[in-house]
């Protein structure tokens, strides 16, 4: 139960949404980083909210669904 904060690299922003799975801030920002923080201390409902919504994206995203969509998506391609 911990609020993330990430950097926007790579494919973290196309997954992540800002303000709803987690915090998204600028890389080698420790201005960003600190103000991230304290955003999070001072925003219970914010916080709680990143909690919330960031586990339920990690519970659909497992190991074991992710390979269950890839054998449904091989199994319909397949099919056709």
């Amino acid at each position: 139960s911990c609020p993330v904060i990430a950097t926007k690299v790579g494919s973290i922003p196309y997954y992540l949404e800002n303000d709803k799975h987690a915090l998204l801030i600028e890389p080698k920002s420790s201005k960003a980083i600190s103000n991230a923080v304290i955003k999070l201390i001072n925003d219970g409902n914010l916080r709680k909210e990143l909690i919330k919504n960031g586990f339920a994206l990690a519970k659909e995203n497992t190991l074991e669904m992710q390979s269950k969509k890839l054998k449904s998506l091989i199994y319909d391609y397949i099919r056709r």
